[in-house]
C-alpha cells in the first residue's frame, strides 16, 4: 500500500509525500483530498489477489529504451486489466502509462530517477489533485531525510501516430486502428 499526502508550499510548488507499507500492515485511515492510499504491486508480486486489484502495477526488472518501454506499458496494462496506472524504468527517467492512453516521463534532473513505484505514486497524486500532468514540478518526499524534485513530461506518441493501447483496442473490436 503506498500513502501519499500533498503539501502545498507557499511558492505554488507542491510536495508530494510517499510512505509504503506492505499491504497486510496498511493501516485503516481515511482520506481526504490531499491525503489518500492506492495499493500499488511490482508485477512479480505472487499474490495474485493483490497484483489483481492495484491502482498501479510496475517493474523495475530491467531499464527499457523510450519506445520498447510504451510497448511495455501497453502490455502491463493490457496484462492487469484493474489497474489504471502502469509504470517502468527507462532511459532518462521512469514512464508512467496511464489507462486513457497518456504515457509521461518522470524525471530527476538533479540526482537518480525515483523507481518506477514512486514515479508513478507521485503521477497519481497530481491526478487526484486533479492538476494538469505535462511540465508538472514537485517535490518528492521519501522518509524523513530523502526529498529530490521531479519533472514531469509527456511521452506519448508523436501525433499521427496512435497508442498502442488504442490500436489493439479497435483492432479487438474488429476496426481499423484509424477509426
Amino acid at each position: 500500500m503506498v500513502h501519499t499526502s500533498v503539501v502545498r508550499d507557499t511558492e505554488a510548488e507542491l510536495r508530494v509525500d510517499v510512505h509504503r507499507f506492505p499491504a497486510a500492515l496498511a493501516g485503516e485511515t481515511g482520506e481526504s483530498e490531499d491525503s489518500f492510499w492506492h495499493l500499488a504491486c511490482d508485477v512479480e508480486e505472487p499474490d495474485t489477489r493483490l497484483t489483481e486489484s492495484a491502482t498501479v502495477v510496475c517493474s523495475a526488472s530491467k531499464v527499457f529504451a523510450p519506445k520498447e518501454g510504451r510497448k511495455g506499458i501497453a502490455r502491463l496494462l493490457d496484462e492487469f486489466p484493474g489497474a489504471r496506472i502502469a509504470a517502468l524504468p527507462c532511459e532518462g527517467g521512469c514512464l508512467v502509462g496511464l489507462r486513457d492512453g497518456r504515457i509521461m516521463n518522470v524525471s530527476a534532473p538533479h540526482g537518480p530517477c525515483p523507481d518506477p513505484g514512486t514515479a508513478a505514486a507521485a503521477v497519481y497524486a497530481f491526478l487526484r489533485l486533479g492538476t494538469p500532468l505535462d511540465g508538472a514540478t514537485l517535490a518528492l518526499q521519501q522518509g524523513p531525510r530523502r526529498q529530490q524534485q521531479l519533472l514531469i513530461r509527456s511521452a506519448s506518441p508523436p501525433k499521427g501516430q496512435p497508442a498502442a493501447n488504442r490500436a489493439r483496442t479497435s483492432a479487438a473490436r474488429g476496426l481499423p486502428p484509424s477509426s
